[in-house]
């Protein structure tokens, strides 16, 4: 006996029921049709108008186990996997509707064994996914149904378990025996999907419009399930254990993979593809910041140890850099950033801000987001005054994110795939609809806090910790300030104005989040931050007037050819800058040469 038999054996006597011709009759029946037929039998028993076929109800219990059969001893094919989307669309409904049917309830919902089969055939459905070689997913067919049956069987899970909803699923599932194969199995099987749309954004594999849209729509909504189990703490800290001791780094991995994601031709409905993207990076990011905030472990400090997953960590972090670094260029109002309600973006940048805010305050990753937060810090310092106050000193923003969650519908999106590959007339893809989340208030006062923390976090001092970065943070982005100061096409002083007046108008916006979403130590150190910042650039800002040669500094020669202008110590503050600009050199003066120029020039 094989094992696939033994396992059917396993679960008792095998129905000599037609399964085929019911699942061909019953899939493609709206769930209020076959409510009513199930409904309107007598004795538990109907007919089937175009076959004529009896029907039991109680024969429907036993559907779990006719689709694992078929599972595990069927040729996997195009024939095999459009039947079991057919199978497992009825399955879906007949759970739906087992909640007020009583017949049902007791063969699906109260039969411990009966649960135990559709667990287990979840749980081989996704195996068998993840066996399916990249030769075998090349087809627009395939792609369709490896999605599709995906997501409608994590939607499955929830109405398979003798619990009622996504936070009691997050905590019994992990006391399955094959839960930690099944979740490996999950974030592979979630990431070839996202990998074949990066294909299709990319040219690399052909698409209709109507297969870009739909399965979008699936990998968001496999992702929207595994962010809802993320939300239960006993699963976070589960989850992080088994990354941490497999040392495959599967969520991290699959981080990566989202946020990669980008269009790189055109599509048609750009706005649905675009939103779509941005809500998954904000859920991807979402879901590490729950295994980041874990408590009994430090996913962070695990990650570290390892030069591998250290490796993979720091490329999530300069794609969420990335993300910021275009989000705070002030490029999002061109764009017509969050304006369309229909089509929310998701929390991207509140999420990469969390992220960020972070990995700042963590020994293992400070100094390297030091190093990248300086051109980001520095863009959005240089934004003309009434940008930056418009974008973050304003209690009622005109552009803010929609948080939503994507209310997804399995037996439409395998009506939409059923029909397409039936050739079936479809119309393109289907409509989405989304459940809000979020004041438009708490968002634009997190948004500021946030940046508020993450500068904090880079300038705060901690001798026994960071013994070699005393003022390194404030040097480098006065470093980088004066760089592109002199560069500005708007003017030198122009822009050394904008960016006094910019950390002064974040101060006075700190002040008034204090005690509500700041603490009193971030207030007082962004405070001294600004303080020392301020005094840097209005020392540079107040020479620019007084140099005649400015315009010269257009042409800028190899800086590594000209003299270190800090070894000459008996210059003044303005014989030194009118030197660096005979010289046609922004080299840049670090803040101990500026405050003793400063003191010799009183």
């Amino acid at each position: 006996m094989t094992s696939s038999s033994k396992m059917i054996a396993s679960y008792g006597s095998y129905p000599k029921v037609d399964f085929i011709s019911l699942v061909e009759a019953l899939h493609g029946l709206s769930l209020l049709e076959l409510k009513r037929l199930i409904r309107d039998s007598k004795h538990d028993t109907t007919t089937l108008r175009k076959s004529s076929q009896q029907l039991r109800i109680k024969d429907l219990g036993m559907l779990p186990m006719h689709l694992m059969a078929r599972l595990l001893e069927a040729d996997h094919d195009e024939a095999f996997f459009k039947y079991l989307l057919a199978g497992l669309t009825l399955l879906n409904k007949l759970y739906c509707i087992a909640v007020r049917h009583p017949t049902l309830r007791q063969m699906l919902l109260d039969d411990i064994c009966v649960l135990r089969q559709s667990v287990d055939l979840i749980f081989n459905i996704v195996t068998v996914l993840n066996k399916l070689t990249e030769e075998n997913q090349s087809s627009a067919a395939a792609i369709c149904l490896h999605s599709t049956i995906l997501a409608g069987s994590l939607y499955l899970l929830v109405k398979c378990t003798v619990s009622s909803n996504w936070s009691e699923v997050a905590i019994v599932l992990p006391i399955h025996p094959k839960a930690e194969r099944f979740f490996e199995a999950v974030f592979v099987a979630v990431h070839v999907d996202v990998e074949i749309l990066q294909k299709i954004l990319s040219v690399q594999v052909g698409g209709s419009p109507g297969m870009t849209n739909h399965l979008c729509q699936q990998c968001e909504a496999s992702l929207q399930c595994i962010h809802t189990l993320f939300q239960e703490e006993s699963f976070q800290e589960y989850l992080v254990k088994h990354e941490v001791s497999s040392g495959k780094y599967r969520i991290l991995l699959l981080v990566q993979c989202f946020l990669k994601l980008k269009i790189s031709t055109p599509v048609e409905e750009l706005d649905y593809v675009e939103g779509a993207i941005s809500r998954m990076k904000s859920t991807v990011l979402s879901i590490l910041l729950y295994l980041c905030e874990v408590i009994s472990i430090s996913y962070l400090d695990e990650i570290a140890k390892s030069p591998k997953s250290l490796r993979i960590a720091r490329a999530v972090a300069i794609e969420v850099l990335e993300l910021l670094k275009t989000l705070f260029s002030g490029r999002q109002i061109k764009q017509k950033f969050c304006l369309d309600k229909n089509m929310p973006k998701g929390l991207l940048q509140l999420n990469a801000m969390h992220i960020i805010d972070i990995l700042s305050d963590d020994t293992n990753f400070r100094s390297y987001i030091t190093m990248h937060m300086i051109d980001i810090l520095s863009t959005l310092f240089l934004l003309q005054n009434e940008e930056f106050e418009s974008i973050w000193c304003k209690h009622d923003l005109f552009l803010w994110e929609e948080d939503a969650t994507l209310d997804y519908d399995p037996f439409m999106a395998a009506e939409w795939v059923l029909n397409s590959l039936s050739n079936i007339p479809v119309t393109g893809s289907f409509t989405s609809t989304y459940t809000y989340n979020m004041p438009r208030d708490s968002y634009t006062a997190q948004r500021t806090s946030l940046l508020v923390k993450i500068i904090a976090n880079l300038h705060c001092f901690a001798p026994d910790i960071y013994e070699d970065e005393k003022d390194m943070f404030l040097n480098s982005l006065f470093s980088r300030l004066q760089k592109d100061i002199f560069k500005s096409s708007d003017g030198a002083s122009k822009k050394a104005s904008d960016a006094s007046k910019n950390i002064g108008s974040l101060l006075n916006r700190a002040e008034s989040l204090r005690n509500s979403y700041l603490s009193e130590q971030d207030v007082q150190i962004l405070r001294l931050f600004v303080s020392q910042l301020d005094c840097l650039i209005t020392a540079v800002g107040n020479m620019l007037p007084r140099l005649n040669i400015l315009p010269d500094l257009n042409i800028l020669p190899d800086l590594d050819m000209l003299p270190d202008l800090n070894m000459l110590p008996d210059l003044n503050i303005i014989d030194y800058i009118q030197v660096s600009a005979t010289l046609t050199c922004y080299q840049t003066l670090t803040s101990s040469t500026i405050y003793r120029l400063i003191e010799e020039d009183q």
